[in-house]
Order: C-alpha cells, then structure tokens, then sequence
C-alpha cells in the first residue's frame, strides 16, 4: 500500500510540475513575439499564436489543478500526521468545498466592486 500511494504522489507532483514547466515555456515562446517593430502582415499569425497560447495556458492550468486535487487525497489517506496532511484530510469534505467555494465567490464579487470604484455599493 505504502509503494502504491508513493507512485501516486509521484504521478500527481509530476502532472503538477508539468503544468508548471509548460507556463514557463509559453511565456518565453510568447515574449519573443512581444517586439514593437513587428509588420502589419505579422499581426494575423500573432493573433492566432495568441489563441493557442491561451488554450494552452487554460489546458496548463487544469492539469495543475487535476494534480493538486489528486495529490490533497493522496495526502488525505495518509496514515502520518504532518501539517500537509491534516489539511488535506480536513480540507477534502464537502463543507469545506462548500466553504472554499463560497469564498470564493464573495471575494470576486468584492473584487469586481473595488474595481469599479465602488459602483456596486453605490458609492459614486
């Protein structure tokens, strides 16, 4: 069980780093094509480049978030207790969904305000 759970540990660090290692490539494929003194017959092929550079990025970003989900219940049904893993025990039940959710819920909406200056509570 305990060479079982490691692999998985693994494969989800791994599924994570590679999340992580395919943003950094993009930026730095993405910044070279960030020059001013660009033609005009340049701007279609960057406009495309820059829509597979945003799937690509939300496709980066799932699969970070697939690997973080994969390992918190890897950690959760550890039998250690180590900070990271009374987290991940506590943090895997649905309230604490529920509670993480509407957090973040409540803090876009404050964010949106902010940015608007207020518009949302009416202070003008």
């Amino acid at each position: 069980m305990g060479t079982k759970t490691t692999t998985r540990s693994q494969n989800n660090k791994r599924l994570i780093f590679l999340g992580l290692i395919t943003i950094g490539i993009l930026f730095l494929v993405y910044s070279r094509f960030e020059n001013p003194g660009l033609t005009p017959d340049a701007i279609n092929s960057i406009e495309r480049l820059s829509i597979v550079f945003y799937i690509l990025i939300i496709i980066s970003f799932a699969i970070i978030g697939v690997g973080l989900r994969r390992y918190q219940k890897t950690k959760a049904v550890e039998p250690s207790q180590n900070p990271l893993t009374v987290i991940c025990s506590l943090t895997v039940n649905f309230k604490a969904k529920k509670v993480f959710i509407i957090t973040f819920i409540v803090y876009g909406i404050s964010s949106i305000c902010i940015i608007n200056e207020g518009m949302c509570l009416g202070l003008q």
